[in-house]
């Protein structure tokens, strides 16, 4: 049977709570204060069986400001969501803040609930309505339903069924052999000990199973479980549970907290995220502390822009978050980072990669990646060099769409691989099925190096015909031992008895260089942008390919950019377009029509008023007097 976790949404007092009872019977509130003030305060659940095959564990989120980092732990735990929006009062503040929400998330189904139909007139439910097209219009969703409940009316809570089964079938599970469920309470039962509740994201669990709870690396056994009350052996992806471990402390176990039954999960304090900021009001200061929600946890983190100093809204890009102390984050995972002293949204994203080293800056575009293939090419850059099957099987991503990433990794010079396809000496000792995988600049560097190394040696020892891996090695200690053979052989070089021989003439050279170039010609002829020209000749090789094969694909804009011509000449026609019916042509302007980060449209419109296409007044741009719209770039 496929299990969904639904979260609620919406505005205080817009009737969550009423329509999850609708729908099974069962009241969410279950603290005194929540039935004293009538509203929820913490996570309320119920569930529901759907036609015998769809287990709905339903999570009813608080919808008053002051309890906002329960909503998010809700909205983040789930597979979809229903945002609740009372008929009378439309879409209110809280409303517009949840749906944002659920937008920075991988939720990819939302039901739109109206409420309280019987109490609003027919003006204030088309109103109601014309606000939630408003609202989805720009949304990231792709599945969205609106329905208009009548609690008097039982068909409308049967169809309201019927469209959380139609959503429910159509959601992927998790494809992951980790067991992962995400601890949001720990609390003592009187005869058993202590119960942790919270959600089991991937993989199962089994009664009497061995666990750990991280980042504390507590050890411990399953002694029960149970679903919604209901006692069960073993518990699959996607079902709400509540565990018994006797031998720990409820006090030693907390939100935020995460059991598995893998003992080596490494906790972090260091991650890096991809974040969109389409709902920001302000830039955001590098190393600014913002608040960081992701799984179960809310924490203090410092956030350092990796690509340039200020934090713009409608931004996407990659930031490091640097935590007080140590978490449990997963990548992949969604995130939803709060000003720290407003508590206002500032952006939400995903992670990328968990890792122990601080950055400041990275080397590379990422507007032509997404996020699998950032994912990955982070991966690669922390381990430098590593074989394809390890990397595939930690990240748990479908075959065809892994060796995908890879390939335009590669095809963008970001990535090398390394396989023993073509290599057929009988002597060598090797598996011909591996397939490596290098950060692209870390093999240029052992590339320069190893034939630095040669020159030096065969100067030296002018009669020797081979040298020993060993000895080589031995000058290449940043290289791990079991990868550099196959680095050697898929640089060309003839390896013997665990020599290299010295006379060979390294056939492959000729055809790396064109194939390197043909890359080159690509991505430049490819890129929508203007490109850092460091980013794409960082080596003297592929400097040398740049300058003297490819002069004349591109356009040196700046000191660091290249531009393609054809790109430079559509830029050009935006500008003869624009003012055939304006005067003046200001940044923002320009950054609209190219899609263009502000950094980048200054950087094209300095090299147009070098040009005289453009010329310079105040803050815009005025028309060069001689400006020829017919000057092309080629």
């Amino acid at each position: 049977m496929k299990n969904i976790i639904l979260s609620t949404a919406g505005h205080i007092d817009h009737g969550k709570t009423r329509l999850i009872e609708e729908l099974t019977g069962k009241n969410t509130m279950h603290h005194k204060e929540e039935k004293l003030r009538n509203i929820t305060i913490d996570l309320g659940y119920a569930d529901i069986t759907l036609k015998s095959e769809i287990n709905v564990s339903i999570i009813d989120v608080p919808g008053h400001k002051d309890y906002l980092k329960n909503t998010i732990c809700g909205i983040l735990n789930s597979n979809m969501s229903i945002l609740v929006i009372s008929a009378i009062d439309g879409v209110c503040k809280q409303t517009t803040q949840h749906f944002n929400i659920i937008n920075l998330t991988s939720i990819n189904h939302l039901i739109i609930v109206v409420t309280k139909i019987d109490l609003a007139s027919e003006v204030q439910i088309q109103n109601t309505l014309n606000q939630i097209n408003e609202l989805v219009n720009s949304s990231n969703i792709q599945n969205i339903s609106t329905l208009i409940i009548d609690y008097e009316n039982k068909e409308s809570i049967k169809k309201l069924s019927e469209k959380i089964y139609e959503f429910a079938k159509d959601i992927n599970q998790k494809n992951t052999s980790k067991n992962i469920f995400k601890i949001d309470n720990s609390f003592t039962v009187k005869g058993y000990g202590t119960v942790i509740s919270g959600n089991l994201i991937s993989g199962n669990l089994t009664k009497n199973d061995e666990i750990t709870i991280y980042p504390q690396n507590l050890k411990s056994k399953i002694k029960n479980m149970q679903s919604h009350s209901k006692t069960v052996e073993t518990a699959y992806a996607n079902t709400r549970l509540a565990i018994n471990i006797p031998n720990i402390k409820k006090e030693d176990v907390f939100r935020g907290n995460v059991l598995s039954t893998s003992s080596n999960l490494q906790p972090s304090n260091i991650i890096n995220a991809l974040i969109y900021t389409d709902n920001i009001s302000k830039n955001i200061k590098n190393h600014e502390f913002v608040k960081l929600y992701t799984g179960t946890t809310s924490i203090t983190a410092k956030i350092v822009n990796l690509q340039d100093k200020l934090i713009y809204p409608n931004s996407k890009l990659l930031v490091q978050l640097r935590l007080k102390e140590n978490i449990m984050p997963f990548i992949s995972d969604d995130i939803i980072l709060l000003d720290t002293s407003s508590n206002e949204i500032i952006s939400g994203g995903k992670i990328i990669n968990v890792s122990n080293h601080k950055k400041n800056k990275i080397d590379f575009d990422i507007s032509i990646f997404d996020i699998d293939e950032l994912i990955f090419l982070f991966a690669i850059k922390e381990k430098k060099i590593t074989d394809v099957s390890t990397l595939k099987d930690i990240y748990n991503i479908d075959c065809d769409k892994f060796l995908n990433c890879l390939k335009k990794l590669e095809k963008t010079n970001y990535i090398k691989l390394i396989s023993f396809d073509n290599y057929t000496q009988h002597n060598l000792q090797y598996n011909k099925n591996s397939k490596y995988v290098a950060d692209y600049n870390f093999y240029i560097k052992v590339y320069e190096k190893i034939k630095i190394i040669i020159k030096d040696f065969s100067q030296k020892f002018i009669y020797k015909k081979s040298i020993n891996l060993n000895i080589l090695h031995s000058k290449l200690n940043f290289v791990d031992r079991k990868y550099l053979l196959p680095m050697l052989i898929d640089m060309g070089y003839n390896i013997q008895s665990d020599c290299l021989i010295l006379d060979n003439k390294n056939s492959n050279t000729v055809n790396e260089m064109k194939k390197l170039s043909d890359n080159l010609e690509t991505l430049i002829e490819s890129s929508k942008a203007p490109i850092k020209l460091k980013n794409i000749a960082s080596d003297e090789l592929s400097k040398e390919i740049l300058h003297n094969n490819l002069k004349d694909k591109f356009v040196k804009i700046s000191d660091d950019y290249i531009c393609s011509k054809k790109m430079l000449n559509n830029y050009k026609n935006i500008i003869f377009t624009h003012f055939k019916i304006n005067k003046t042509l200001d940044i923002s302007e320009f950054k609209a029509y190219t899609n263009l980060s502000r950094k980048l449209s200054v950087t094209v419109l300095e090299y147009f008023d070098l040009q005289k296409i453009t010329k310079r007044f105040e803050n815009y741009r005025i028309k060069y007097t001689s400006f020829n719209h017919n000057q092309i770039f080629f």
